[in-house]
């Protein structure tokens, strides 16, 4: 165990990303670039990527959405219907982002192996401000909701993917975003559900989450800090 704000140089040595892509077309116009899941594993319990991935995380986090996040390798060939995306899961190695760094100086710091990462959205795009204009106006113009995984037309799905270890956190990430209000309304529920919802919530609000990646950098190294003490297992 360590309390280093350890560089990202650093992790790409101890950790693999292994990530779920999938492209989606509505109405035959609108063209959807998703991730649906992110498997992050300790290198020394790869040697089977696909195999570790289809394990029990330590933890399993909850974020807003992939980002940057993109493959490395060749994705499958796109889908026509979201409810096949479950059975057709193939994961691909990932370029990490900087969010996913984040989760790895936890991992560090708390000796987990592996860690799954879930989003509200599977919609991949850098930027919050135009990912939440852009997931209204699909919801608006198109009536999509399953880009988020959990619509209700992706419960089993999302049931599978919630299944951890015993006592394997359920940890809240997504941001404090107003603008994710719908979003936030129809996962915190089902989240609650599943388990104790852990993470570092805004004062005065009981399901705004800080994001893990805030602008300063002594925010970052705060928020490592703080969500390890959050969870009970020191520095």
């Amino acid at each position: 165990m360590t309390s280093k704000f350890l560089p990202a140089r650093e992790l790409k040595k101890c950790y693999s990303v292994m990530g779920h892509f999938y492209d989606i077309s509505l109405d035959g116009a609108v063209h959807l670039n998703c991730r649906s899941s992110l498997e992050i594993l300790s290198l020394v319990n790869a040697d089977d990527f696909r195999d570790v991935c289809r394990g029990l995380p330590d933890a399993v986090f909850i974020m807003m959405n992939p980002g940057s996040s993109r493959p490395l390798d060749k994705l499958p060939s796109s889908i026509r219907d979201i409810r096949a995306i479950s059975d057709r899961k193939t994961f691909v190695k990932t370029r990490p982002d900087t969010t996913q760094y984040q989760v790895m100086r936890v991992m560090a710091r708390l000796g987990w192996q592996h860690v799954r990462v879930l989003n509200l959205s599977d919609l991949r795009e850098p930027k919050s401000s135009v990912f939440s204009s852009r997931f209204q106006s699909i919801e608006a113009s198109h009536g999509y909701t399953a880009h988020s995984l959990f619509s209700p037309i992706r419960t089993p799905e999302l049931t599978r993917e919630l299944h951890r270890k015993v006592d394997a956190p359920l940890i809240c990430a997504w941001g404090v975003s107003p603008k994710l209000e719908s979003l936030i309304c129809a996962a915190a529920p089902v989240l609650r559900d599943a388990g104790t919802c852990r993470g570092l919530l805004k004062v005065g609000t009981s399901d705004r989450y800080f994001h893990p990646l805030p602008t300063l950098q002594k925010d970052k190294v705060a928020w490592v800090d703080e969500l390890c003490k959050e969870l009970g297992r020191g520095l």
